[in-house]
């Protein structure tokens, strides 16, 4: 996304493409923390910030402004989205242009992940 740094100190704001997810899913949860459990070699971070999450389904939607092109960050984001994967999330990534020129798209297909992951969730 283009706010910066998420996180305690970082900068709040929302971006048009994420006010839209977020009237589109007003259920999910905006800027979750997930603790990794220390800083690795690979994965230097800490904890990751997800832009919206659904927790009982384990779904990350990321929303990625032009940044997340440049420099380190499509490997930062290759190996966070990793982590995420082995630890039962699905990421789902949709950049700002997605969301504001296919917005129906980026809708169904959140809306058919959702339903799908919801289907395969074991129920005590």
């Amino acid at each position: 996304n283009s706010r910066g740094k998420k996180g305690p100190g970082g900068n709040h704001g929302i971006t048009r493409e994420e006010k839209i997810i977020r009237e589109l899913f007003p259920d999910a949860l905006h800027n979750l923390n997930v603790p990794t459990g220390g800083a690795s070699k690979l994965h230097q971070a800490q904890q990751y910030w997800l832009d919206f999450a659904w927790e009982t389904i384990k779904l990350d939607v990321e929303i990625d402004g032009y940044q997340h092109r440049r420099g380190q960050q499509p490997r930062k984001d290759s190996l966070r989205d990793q982590w995420l994967r082995e630890h039962g999330w699905t990421v789902l990534r949709f950049s700002n242009r997605d969301v504001l020129r296919d917005t129906t798209e980026v809708r169904e297909l959140i809306e058919s992940t959702i339903c799908k992951l919801k289907a395969t969730q074991v129920t005590p």
